[in-house]
């Protein structure tokens, strides 16, 4: 609830940025006794401070009364001035003011951002919050009951129960929640990738259901057992025999509607290509160059993704999605990676993964001395051939990665479309990985500029010096002769095509719900990348956007 807030000034910060700590140290300087809200500390209050200043979102943001004064400069050009003290005089004499009230931040030190500000958060804010979050709920005496529990004769390791949630979101972090309220919470740390329902089916519910924490759940090393050779092979030697090994077991089991994913697994084909790559347990990641971790984490993870396909079933839904990034590995040079590992750890140099909470590694894992510095061109080549139907599986080596990401990039962007009435239309990757490809859509522009022919680029330039433009980001509807297949209710196969429709009119005949109360299989931030562009353009909304799964990628042409 709003309340009028008088004789107090109000200044949002981050802790340890250095232009908050100069406001703060002037204002104990001049005996101002501010009331400083740390945007860390209180995820939620960013979306007050966007509210009540009309959409600033840098800090420090300084309120004295209800009436916004500014950032660091505002206030030290009134203080060089001579006004700053009249004003703080005025405002702790609780002056009437006829700017919007603001809310009283709550005092609790507890952190509250359970994703629903996630639109406004930046990584290192919901990554701190995740940490803080799993530590609360992971408590041994106030946290979480998680245990093996059992149900129609099943054993199910390592859950907890929704309702036993739902029980501790009120008694823990806000007494004053509803149950209806409090589910709607917990639905969104399900949405943000914190845990799991253990059958991968169903949202979240108040009731004797089992979830699972995402970091809880047991990964599946595909590449374990006996290596064929004594002696470790060069990287790229083993990268380019795997993927040969790979076009020779799928070429056989592939046609014009698909890859037969049962017939494939039981060929010796593809055991001899399983066989090939327990050899990655040997590889020797710290003898390599940048080029030749970037081109070995390229191939493994495109070779992770199809086998993974082929030992588990092509995913379903977007719960089924998360748990196939978060679950299927690799042991690669004695290290187990999972595709998001690879993806967003090794070659995201540890980014925030788009819809979720937290990094891939920690900061004293010893997978980070592995990382590279990030190429956004990676966004380009990173795409599991059982969403686009690929009849082969390019791999890719230290002498032509380069060239190939700038081939990649060429390529997709060749589909920037700009219209009469100045709508630029992009990938909505671009959108997904706008933290890598710029903050807003003129730094995305700018980064895709030089990948474009001399025309185009031209025509860009032109409509960005001209003014008055907008990004629409698309999702483009893949149109592949050899179609990926996913599995329909009976066993059999369906053409990828069919099932994008069957996801469009289900979309149509729901409603959209307020963010953080999103259900069911195709919610705004739980739509595999597939899925998720319908109706296929979308504005480019606030950061942070971004669906659960759409790490997975979308279908690109290589």
């Amino acid at each position: 609830q709003a309340q009028r807030v008088m004789g107090r000034i109000t200044l949002f910060k981050v802790d340890g940025d250095g232009q908050c700590d100069e406001v703060s140290a002037l204002f104990k300087e001049l005996g101002a006794a501010a009331v400083e809200i740390d945007l860390v500390e209180h995820p939620l209050r960013r979306a007050e401070m966007i509210h009540f200043s009309k959409g600033c979102k840098k800090v420090p943001l300084v309120f004295f009364n209800d009436t916004l004064i500014g950032g660091r400069d505002a206030v030290f050009a009134l203080h060089s001035t001579g006004h700053l003290a009249g004003l703080i005089e005025g405002c702790m004499a609780g002056q009437e003011s006829s700017a919007p009230a603001l809310a009283i931040p709550s005092c609790t030190s507890t952190p509250t951002g359970y994703g629903q500000d996630r639109d406004m958060a930046d990584p290192d804010s919901r990554d701190m919050c995740y940490g803080h979050l799993m530590a609360m709920l992971r408590h041994n005496e106030t946290g979480l009951s998680v245990a093996n529990r059992s149900l129609n004769m099943k054993v199910y390791k390592n859950c907890f129960v929704g309702s036993e949630l739902v029980d501790w979101l009120i008694r823990h972090v806000d007494s004053s929640l509803s149950r209806p309220n409090a589910v709607a919470r917990a639905q969104t740390m399900m949405d943000a990738a914190l845990f799991n329902h253990v059958d991968r089916t169903l949202a979240f519910a108040d009731a004797y259901v089992f979830y699972r924490f995402m970091e809880d759940e047991e990964i599946v090393v595909l590449n374990e057992g006996a290596q064929q050779r004594d002696t470790p092979t060069e990287c790229h030697e083993l990268a380019m025999s795997i993927c040969t090994s790979l076009h020779l077991a799928t070429h056989s089991f592939t046609d014009s509607s698909g890859i037969d994913y049962q017939g494939l697994a039981g060929s010796e084909d593809w055991a001899s290509f399983v066989r090939l790559t327990t050899e990655l347990q040997s590889v020797d990641l710290m003898g390599l160059v940048q080029n030749e971790r970037l081109a070995l984490y390229i191939t493994m993870y495109n070779a992770l993704a199809l086998h993974a396909t082929v030992a588990q079933g092509p995913p379903h839904g977007p719960m089924g999605c998360m748990a196939f990034l978060n679950t299927n590995a690799y042991n690669i040079g004695g290290h187990v990676y999972t595709l998001n590992d690879i993806y967003h750890g090794l070659l995201r140099h540890n980014r925030v993964p788009p819809g979720t909470m937290r990094r891939p590694f920690g900061p004293s894992d010893p997978r980070c001395h592995f990382m590279i510095p990030l190429d956004p061109r990676i966004h380009f080549v990173l795409n599991p051939a059982v969403l686009i139907g690929r009849k082969t599986l390019k791999a890719y080596s230290h002498l032509n990665v380069t060239s190939e990401l700038q081939a990649a990039t060429e390529e997709c962007l060749e589909r920037l479309q700009i219209s009469p009435s100045k709508e630029v239309r992009l990938h909505i990757l671009f959108h997904w990985y706008d933290t890598d490809f710029g903050a807003e859509d003129k730094d995305v522009l700018e980064w895709a500029k030089p990948f474009l022919f001399r025309d185009k680029r031209k025509k860009l330039q032109e409509t960005m010096e001209a003014g008055g433009w907008s990004v629409v980001y698309e999702m483009p509807i893949p149109n592949f002769p050899v179609e990926a297949r996913g599995m329909d209710s009976t066993g059999g196969t369906k053409p990828l095509e069919v099932a994008l429709q069957e996801v469009s009119e289900e979309l149509k005949q729901q409603q959209p719900a307020p963010l953080g109360q999103q259900r069911g299989p195709y919610s705004q931030f739980a739509l595999p990348p597939a899925y998720a562009g319908y109706p296929h353009q979308q504005q480019r909304p606030p950061r942070f956007g971004g669906p659960v799964g759409t790490q997975w990628g979308p279908p690109m042409p290589r």
